[in-house]
């Protein structure tokens, strides 16, 4: 299908586009994309995550720098059961790295996000 101007010029049409930094027509490619930019983010911190801070001072620079990268702009989206696993089991896996607790403790996600700020 052409989209035509007034004056005649036939415009592009594009099956997807990012606004904001988040894909309009496609969910599943704006998951992935957060994803990735969450860790890079995760990473840029590896310093502060690192260090002697209180766990408590950490998870809260985890909600405004990473927490806040992952899920932006997810209010808007259409998110299926498989994706919304996926997001969950990505902001646990950020959150294990963050306060440098391995996957191999085993330990249980109500002790993990203990003191969490939730909105």
């Amino acid at each position: 299908m052409a989209v035509r101007t007034s004056d005649g010029t036939t415009l592009k049409v594009e099956s997807d586009s990012k606004y904001l930094g988040a894909w309009i027509n496609s969910s599943e490619k704006g998951l992935k994309t957060r994803r990735g930019q969450t860790w890079a983010a995760l990473h840029n911190m590896k310093k502060v995550w690192s260090s002697v801070l209180r766990d408590q001072l950490k998870k809260s620079l985890f909600v405004s720098m990473v927490e806040a990268v992952l899920l932006y702009g997810t209010e808007t989206c259409t998110l299926t059961t498989k994706m919304e696993k996926s997001l969950d089991g990505c902001y646990t896996r950020v959150l294990h790295m963050a306060l440098n607790i391995s996957w191999q403790n085993h330990m249980r996600n109500v002790y993990l996000y203990t003191g969490m700020r939730r909105w």
